[in-house]
């Protein structure tokens, strides 16, 4: 029915959207949105079946968790490109094969659209190539320790579903 700036920040902005409920009630929600809607995550797992996580602090809990690499696509750049690069920016770890495994919202109050790749027979190809505001330690785990660490509630939630999503995948081709 409509929608305002409520806040534009460099990163991320917050919208207003208003809408009619099957009921009639006009009703206004808040909207976080990247001011780049486009992202790519990337859920990768080495030739000896480790899963490539990174851990990185995360500003709004104020905690360390461990994330499948990712982050937003440059404008003009391919999907499948920008995981691809994402992964190597951030944890120097090339794909020997990838695949689209989908796309997600983060949540049902952002408009981010997450395209999610599966890599395999990932190696480390180079070093690290991080942003300045960028601090990723990268981390190989089994598959037991990734769904450890997602019932320990180490992961953010979307990271969590895409890496169970993508071990699914990888149990569905033996």
């Amino acid at each position: 029915m409509g929608q305002k700036a409520l806040y534009a920040g460099k990163y991320r902005s917050m919208i207003e959207k208003k809408f009619e409920l099957p009921s009639g009630v006009l009703r206004a929600y808040e909207i976080v949105t990247q001011n780049d809607t486009a992202a790519a995550m990337v859920c990768a797992v080495t030739k000896d079946g480790k899963f490539i996580m990174t851990r990185e602090f995360r500003v709004g809990p104020e905690r360390y968790f461990f994330d499948a690499p990712g982050g937003m696509v440059d404008e003009g750049e391919d999907m499948e490109e920008a995981a691809k690069r994402e992964l190597l920016e951030e944890t120097g770890y090339e794909a020997g094969k990838i695949e689209y495994m989908g796309l997600f919202y983060i949540g049902a109050y952002d408009e981010t659209r997450w395209q999610c790749f599966l890599a395999t027979e990932c190696e480390r190809k180079a070093e690290q190539k991080l942003d300045e505001a960028e601090f990723i330690e990268v981390v190989l785990k089994s598959r037991e320790e990734v769904l450890g660490e997602i019932e320990k509630g180490d992961m953010v939630l979307g990271d969590a579903a895409v890496m169970m999503m993508a071990m699914r995948r990888i149990e569905e081709k033996k």
